[in-house]
């Protein structure tokens, strides 16, 4: 499994991606792919605009897609920001990730956010906030096996709802 950032010679397995959304009836969870009228090509377009920053509108921060792959399977995605603003101190952080429906409670959630944590290293993070509702408690473990600490836990003002805030560590650890 590796992190890729979405071009055009996945169209094939992201198709198959989004239509495993559709089906589930998930596809409004991973906003920016529910449009009637998607255009897989433009959407290729618009991540690397937002990755580098380019007409973003106000209080929105740049933020890199990155794309979980096994073979010629995209199984979830993942996006890093390396700006908080204060919405995303609420709701949202550094990182968020998102796994197909199928690919769910195999670990695949685990390893996509160990290497989004990877990623948040190489751009020069100390620590990123990762945040996800109090009660989904598939994400908390993720967050948990991959070092978070509890930091708080109030009603977001943005989503609503109960909302977790952990913050993990990125300095390197000593060798042993």
């Amino acid at each position: 499994m590796i992190l890729v950032e979405l071009e055009p010679s996945h169209r094939a397995a992201f198709a198959s991606f989004r239509d495993e959304l559709l089906a589930a009836g998930e596809i409004g969870r991973v906003s920016d792919l529910a449009t009637d009228d998607f255009d897989f090509d433009r959407h290729v377009v618009r991540l690397a605009a937002d990755a580098r920053g380019d007409n973003l509108p106000a209080g929105i921060v740049a933020q890199r897609t990155f794309w979980l792959v096994a073979g010629q399977e995209i199984l979830g995605m993942t996006r890093l920001r390396l700006e908080l603003t204060p919405t995303l101190l609420d709701h949202g952080g550094n990182i968020g990730y998102f796994i197909r429906p199928s690919m769910r409670r195999l670990g695949v959630g685990t390893r996509i956010l160990a290497l989004a944590l990877g990623k948040a290293r190489e751009s020069g993070l100390d620590r990123v906030l990762i945040t996800c509702a109090a009660d989904n408690l598939g994400s908390r473990r993720i967050i948990e096996r991959n070092g978070g600490e509890l930091a708080s836990e109030s009603v977001s003002t943005a989503a609503r709802v109960l909302v977790r805030r952990y913050w993990i560590n990125l300095a390197p650890r000593p060798v042993t």
